[in-house]
């Protein structure tokens, strides 16, 4: 769930041209838009080279058409539930932006603050790979992309990432679109609605969680179809999977699962205390750091890496037996199995994937088949959390290629 894949960019000859002009103000009625302001443009020509420089995407080097324009956004959302905040993410509009086609809302993937897509879109050589493919979408298919930062990044980031939080992901995921459709009144540019939602890892997550919102809310929106790739769509058998290993796990991965668990017990007020649910050798180091678990705080901490020596055996029989009802509750309740999309839904995932265990989609799909939804899947055989990425890039570029 950290970083996707990375598109090294050393074509600095090629590089974007640059300005900081401001787009005009946006109306005083607008409910969610506070400001779009232009960062740069980036030239199809830079698009497509940098495409080409990589044996896994250079087959989709000819598929750039035009010059994006990129913009930072601010917009309120809410978090908590009932809060107005600011937040911010990036608008991508294309020289040619064709009314007919939706837009695209593509949702990142596990980051740290330094990465929220909205403070890395100044210059071509300073993108992110998810700014850099939402890029290469825009100017494809002449289509806005739209990419929200989530809370606990850029405008928001002085509060710590609701990390893996369904409603979070899905409020502010939305409210850039609804902030969006008030740019374009102010703009001038047409907008029909529609959207193709897609992400990856935390952003497959991400993309389910708002096609539900969207689908359950009144907004006047419409889900043309949602990619969503490697995600961590059921909770309850992330968490016993997880916790009934009895071996080291790579500390990056392990640091997510941590950063998920400080989630729990700040946006679900899990009431078991970290002295009940760390062994009696890690709950002091993480206790002196202040149980800082977010954003991959617990890298560096000299920490047990096995589960069944980080955490109490107490808390472990809870979870693998569902006696501590509470906890399994809250991951329940933070779960997406349990979503029946009106729309189409294509799964991706790699079937040895060590970090977001395809269980997860495998249940997901399997729910939504047995409830008569349109969805499909897509297995990456042997692939993991890295490899699978080019199979899930292949299916949406696809998808993208099918809407119209």
């Amino acid at each position: 769930m950290k970083k996707i894949f990375c598109l090294l960019l050393p074509l600095a000859v090629l590089a974007a041209s640059c300005s900081k002009d401001r787009t005009p103000a946006p109306a005083a009625v607008n409910q969610y838009l506070i400001s779009a302001v232009k960062a740069g443009t980036v030239q199809k020509a830079f698009l497509q080279a940098a495409l080409s420089s990589y044996p896994d995407y250079a087959s989709y080097a000819t598929l750039p058409g035009t010059n994006v324009s990129l913009y930072r956004v601010s917009y309120y959302t809410e978090y908590p539930r009932g809060t107005k905040i600011a937040a911010s993410g990036v608008l991508m509009v294309p020289d040619n932006l064709d009314p007919a086609f939706p837009a695209v809302v593509y949702t990142h993937g596990s980051i740290v603050k330094a990465d929220a897509p909205s403070r890395r879109i100044a210059s071509p050589l300073n993108y992110t790979a998810e700014v850099m493919v939402g890029a290469v979408m825009s100017s494809a298919f002449d289509c806005a992309v739209v990419m929200p930062d989530y809370v606990g990044y850029g405008d928001s980031e002085s509060i710590t990432h609701p990390y893996n939080h369904a409603r979070s992901l899905g409020q502010a995921s939305l409210d850039i679109i609804l902030a969006f459709r008030e740019y374009c009144v102010s703009a001038g540019l047409s907008f029909n609605d529609k959207v193709l939602i897609t992400g990856y890892s935390e952003g497959g997550f991400a993309a389910l969680a708002l096609d539900r919102m969207i689908q359950e809310g009144s907004t006047g929106l419409q889900v043309v179809k949602t990619v969503a790739g490697s995600g961590a769509y059921d909770n309850v058998a992330f968490a016993k999977a997880f916790l009934g290993q009895n071996a080291d796990l790579d500390p990056s991965f392990l640091s997510t699962y941590l950063w998920a668990m400080q989630m729990y017990k700040t946006d679900f007020a899990y009431s078991k205390s970290y002295d009940d649910i760390f062994s009696a050798a890690d709950n002091p180091v993480l206790k002196a750091a202040g149980y800082n678990m977010a954003y991959y705080g617990t890298y560096y901490l000299p920490i047990d890496t096995n589960p069944s020596l980080l955490f109490k055996k107490e808390f472990v029989d809870g979870v693998l037996t569902g006696s501590d009802t509470e906890f399994m509750n809250i991951l329940s309740d933070n779960s997406l199995t349990g979503f029946v999309p009106a729309d189409s839904v294509i799964f991706v995932c790699g079937t040895s994937d060590t970090w977001v265990y395809p269980v997860n989609t495998y249940n997901a799909y399997n729910a939504m088949t047995a409830r008569g939804c349109k969805v499909k899947l897509y297995k990456c055989e042997g692939g993991d959390h890295t490899t699978t990425v080019p199979t899930y890039m292949d299916v949406v570029l696809a998808r993208l290629r099918m809407t119209y």
